[in-house]
């Protein structure tokens, strides 16, 4: 029974790291629950949708936008390339870009691991 209870937990990393990815958290903490090694390393993976706050950021992060035409330009841009309008100087600091893919894959083999130890103390601690 206390197996139950840690998967069920241990379901809720997945679901909420894809929930910020735009995706729905109720079928994920499910496929969690089942499949959580699995599930966990297809959630670091998994790309944004489009219209989630991730994906926006992203585009942020890949250049700003033409006051003009609202196309999507470098950062370094003076001239558009879509209207060909001279682009006011960029003011205020660039975003920061997202963590490495290494970076999020260690992240996440250390959480997964801490999680399990957690897991093992409790069951070894209600026996």
């Amino acid at each position: 029974m206390e197996w139950v209870i840690g998967a069920a937990l241990l379901a809720l990393l997945p679901a909420y790291i894809v929930r910020g990815k735009g995706r729905p958290f109720g079928p994920w903490w499910l496929y969690s629950f089942f499949l959580f090694p699995i599930a966990l390393v297809h959630a670091v993976f998994a790309e944004p949708l489009a219209g989630s706050d991730e994906a926006e950021r992203l585009d942020r992060l890949q250049g700003r936008k033409c006051p003009y035409c609202a196309e999507t330009v470098k950062w370094e841009a003076v001239v558009c390339r879509h209207c060909g309008r001279e682009l006011p100087p960029v003011s205020g600091p660039r975003p920061t870009p997202p963590p490495s893919l290494v970076g999020r894959v260690i992240i996440a083999t250390i959480g997964c691991f801490f999680l399990l130890l957690v897991l093992l103390f409790l069951l070894g601690y209600l026996h």
